[in-house]
């Protein structure tokens, strides 16, 4: 409660006046210096204290506001279906679907914590199908099926007090200046210092998917050929507005009230001064940030495809399928050309016109040209080898093609000049203050130079993925209850997209700031990182997988399979691209998904008691339904861990991207426990962080592997003739084994090498009672 007022005395730091650079006395700013939007900010949004608290570190009081909010949720579903036999060659039904969801998870602070609390704010998702299938049997040889479907899937977010403008009640300008930015700023400190407010960010979000799908399919059998002719007709609208952050973002840190304060150069923090609390309440942020999508975007696009296919009997042992499809997917436009792209001679963005123009090729509305060549063959086989049925031989082969770019960002309409970010930043010196607001957004205008960032570029030659997926597989019956197959499976991934910035500057010895190389720091020297989707990625995965199926029979039933594989990637997640621009390969390494080992068993077994069964009591019927009807069933999960990639605080200052150190020894440890999961004297930060990436790999080390076994403790008793009551005793995670997630990674931090959480959605044992009454 001290601080609120100014008073800082009970730290153990020394807070500095950025203007005089000399300490505040008793470590009090004066009520004079209070900034007056903080000022408002902390009587009006901030509560104060309900609880004791502890003594942190820093001598601060932490811990001291109990919070217990509501989390709210109403759900509505239903369904109708109806069904009519025109003829008895065709028949017709009809299906609607409607599902609404709405729910309002509150932050830990009554105004928000600026997303601290992941998806915090009210959320509504409503869902509507409708679904019309006709089936037309014209001779025993011909057999049409038509379909239309209509989907629609909507989502609103809105963070906690939107609608308030909580800003313009704070005197903070510049902040609610449209129908999407009504909710309060985000106030943000450095990590263990003060509780953040405001907005949670990418809010509002608005989201409406329209689906309108035709497709017909033709069958026709004759011999042995069955073939199979199909098109589809889909037709996709999407309305959306998710910007980054609509009301903005001021942060605060410590430097702005330490030794260093008002000191442009040639000062060496003291880490026992400054405090980030101090900077807010003078007003000085260390950086303000606003990305800011103006108006809702709203994208069209078509999909058609069409195939063939032959079921080929060539003889009673063997069967061969042979299928061809063709895909097209068309670049999505905008309705009213709210979207642009960079041309990458020009330097600039080009806006979206029938007569758009990239790097000399006319590209029209889409900005981007189609991709016309996603062909698809299929080709499979079935071969009875002996002629008995007992020993079958399967394999296949086929190429699938990806949809474009549909990640988060994936969008031209998500680019200057329609989204606007603002980016200030300083350090040491108090040039930014919280009561001048956010500076206002400029005109759209394609004629002014450049500048910030932007994530949704889009290269215009690029084609779509494919993949190639392989697999050839022999199934084996031995005796009369057992089937065991084994399979060896591929998978080849080709012209996957990802995300780079084409303007990362190269890794350059010498050069600590990132901005001096960038590739168009000569075109356009405010622009910053130009994130573009890329058609340059691949993947590849190899497995062998045994699967053993035991049916039910003699009260037991078991089914069991394990699977070796590897998967390469060089980004796992499209959206994250890789570490170093100018060298994709650098990340060439284990997939962020792969798993080595992976082994699951089901089985069920019922008791031998009861009527029927070898232990009958043989005293009553009542008797037997008493002690007859147990099962055990069980689930055990064995897989090895999930790769993990080390890293080290330092950055590359040429580059301004992150760095990893230098890989001196293995990493491994042959007894790791939570405590020191890996070995951290086998990596060391890079000498230089300038301009040299450090020789450790991606995903180079493991997480702890997952083992849970499952069981449960089931009674069925059937009364009469149509009514069945079930009970059932369920034990998840039965062993009470941890599962543990994966190591701090960062070397040279307190937490490298620690475990200090479980998995998610992995608890402890669980034990659950169920009861079932079927009729």
């Amino acid at each position: 409660d001290l601080m609120r007022t100014g008073d800082f005395s009970e730290l153990n730091r020394v807070i500095y006046d950025p203007l005089s650079q000399q300490p505040f006395g008793n470590n009090r700013i004066p009520a004079s210096r209070y900034d007056t939007v903080s000022k408002n900010i902390v009587e009006q949004l901030y509560p104060t204290a309900n609880v004791t608290g502890q003594r942190s570190s820093t001598g601060q009081t932490i811990n001291n506001f109990l919070y217990n909010p509501i989390l709210q949720r109403q759900d509505d579903q239903f369904d109708v279906k109806v069904n009519q036999r025109i003829s008895d060659k065709n028949q017709f039904f009809a299906r609607y679907s409607f599902e609404r969801s709405e729910q309002f998870l509150p932050a830990s602070l009554p105004h928000g914590d600026a997303g601290a609390t992941t998806g915090n704010g009210n959320g509504l998702i409503r869902t509507q199908g409708l679904s019309l299938n006709d089936t037309h049997t014209f001779s025993s040889r011909w057999l049409n099926e038509a379909r239309f479907g209509l989907n629609r899937w909507g989502l609103i977010f809105t963070p906690i007090d939107f609608g308030s403008k909580l800003a313009d009640k704070v005197g903070l300008p510049g902040v609610n200046i449209s129908d999407t930015t009504t909710a309060m700023a985000q106030i943000t400190f450095s990590p263990g210092d003060v509780r953040n407010l405001g907005s949670g960010g990418n809010a509002p979000e608005l989201n409406y998917f329209t689906t309108f799908q035709y497709l017909d399919n033709v069958t026709y059998t004759r011999g042995r050929n069955s073939l199979k002719l199909g098109v589809n007709v889909i037709r996709r609208r999407k309305n959306k507005i998710n910007p980054d952050n609509s009301v903005g973002n001021f942060s605060f840190g410590s430097p702005l009230t330490s030794n260093c304060a008002g000191i442009a150069s040639g000062c060496s923090i003291n880490a026992n001064t400054g405090f980030t609390l101090a900077s807010f309440i003078l007003g000085y942020p260390t950086g303000i940030s606003r990305a800011l999508l103006l108006g809702i975007a709203g994208e069209r696009k078509w999909e058609y495809g069409a195939y063939v296919q032959d079921d080929y009997r060539v003889t009673k042992r063997l069967t061969l399928n042979l299928g061809m499809r063709y895909e097209y997917f068309s670049p999505p436009v905008e309705v009213a050309d709210r979207q642009s792209n960079f041309d990458p001679v020009a330097g600039k963005f080009i806006g979206a016109s029938a007569n758009a123009t990239i790097a000399g090729n006319k590209v029209g509305r889409p900005l981007m040209y189609p991709y016309k060549r996603d062909w698809e063959p299929r080709a499979g086989l079935a071969f009875d080898v002996f002629g008995t049925g007992h020993t079958i031989l399967r394999a296949g082969y086929g190429i699938s093609w990806s949809n474009p770019f549909t990640g988060g960002s994936g969008s031209k309409t998500k680019n200057p000049p329609f989204l606007v970010s603002t980016a200030l930043t300083t350090t040491l010196l108090p040039t930014l203050r919280i009561d001048n607001g956010l500076p206002p957004p400029p005109p759209i205008d394609f004629n002014q130079p450049p500048q910030g960032s932007a994530r949704s570029l889009f290269d215009i030659h690029d084609g779509d993925g494919y993949a190639q997926q392989w697999n050839f597989n022999i199934q084996q019956q031995l005796g009369r209850d057992f089937v065991i197959e084994t399979a060896y499976v591929g998978t080849h991934g080709t012209h996957l997209m990802v995300k780079q910035d084409v303007n990362q500057a190269p890794a350059t010895v010498g050069v600590s700031n990132s901005d001096v190389n960038r590739p168009y720091i000569t075109i356009s020297p405010l622009l910053r990182g130009l994130s573009e989707v890329q058609s340059r990625g691949w993947s590849t995965y190899n497995s062998l997988q045994v699967k053993v199926t035991k049916r039910f029979a003699r009260s037991f039933m078991l089914l069991s399979s394990y699977t070796y594989g590897q998967v390469l990637d060089i980004a796992s997640d499209a959206e994250s691209g890789t570490l170093n621009a100018w060298n994709f390969n650098q990340d060439r390494g284990p997939a962020n998904f792969d798993i080595k080992h992976l082994w699951t068993t089901s089985w069920v077994y019922e008791l031998p008691f009861g009527k029927g069964k070898r232990f009958a009591t043989g005293l009553s019927p009542l008797a037997d339904k008493l002690v007859g009807g147990w099962q055990i069933d069980g689930i055990l999960f064995l897989r090895t861990g999930l790769p993990f990639t080390v890293s080290q605080q330092q950055g590359l200052l040429s580059t301004g991207t992150g760095n990893r150190p230098d890989r001196i020894a293995s990493g491994t440890l042959s007894d790791p426990n939570p405590d020191h999961w890996f070995d951290l004297t086998a990596f060391r930060p890079t000498t230089d962080n300038t301009g040299t990436y450090g020789n450790a790999g991606r995903d180079i080390l493991r997480n702890p592997g997952q083992a849970q076994a499952d069981l449960s403790l089931v009674k069925n008793t059937r009364f009469k003739e149509h009514f069945e009551h079930q009970l059932k005793f369920e034990f998840f995670n039965a062993l009470n084994h941890p599962q543990f997630s994966g190591p701090g990674s960062s070397i040279g931090t307190a937490s490298a090498g620690v475990i200090s959480s479980l998995l998610y959605q992995t608890p402890m044992r669980q034990i659950q009672v169920a009861m079932k009454l079927s009729f």
